[in-house]
């Protein structure tokens, strides 16, 4: 919630409420209208007829179908249709661009100038190894040249981000 007063708000204020928005208004095409909300909320402007149009497209009659039918999120149409449905700007940035709910937001991340590539390590060791040390180790030798921040999802499958400074 935000000490900002309730209505239309343009992309470049709205983005300076955030990091998250800021993210997102940088990726997304221009032309969605934002409001704050009477509960101090930040949101794309709902257009249920574009959002039954989408709907309709997709062949789904709520999110439900939707998704239990294949759908795939990743879709530019999906995206779209969260935005018509009036869904919270900080909602879009959770499901869309958070890369722990979304582990494919690296295709369309840009973090100015940086661009984020997956790489998934599998790292076979003998049954007597002390697997807890190991990790602790390696982790130390990825650190010493590159910053890493983790997060530990609730299945305990642990994402880390990297980045690597050139040199």
């Amino acid at each position: 919630m935000f000490h900002t007063k309730q209505g239309p708000i343009g992309w470049e204020d709205a983005a300076k409420l955030a990091e998250e928005y800021d993210e997102v208004l940088k990726c997304e095409e221009p032309g969605h209208e934002l409001y704050i909300s009477e509960h101090g909320t930040l949101r794309w402007v709902a257009d249920p007829i574009k959002e039954q149009e989408i709907m309709d497209e997709l062949g789904a009659s709520d999110l439900n179908d939707l998704f239990c039918n294949g759908a795939d999120k990743n879709d530019p149409r999906i995206r779209e249709l969260y935005k018509h449905m009036g869904y919270s700007l900080y909602g879009f940035w959770e499901v869309f661009y958070w890369e722990v709910n979304n582990p494919l937001a690296y295709q369309y991340l840009n973090k100015q100038g940086k661009k984020r590539i997956q790489i998934t390590t599998v790292v076979e060791v003998n049954d007597d190894i002390d697997t807890d040390a190991f990790v602790y180790c390696f982790k130390d030798l990825i650190e010493r040249q590159a910053k890493v921040s983790s997060n530990d999802e609730k299945n305990g499958i642990q994402q880390n981000i990297i980045s690597v400074k050139g040199g």
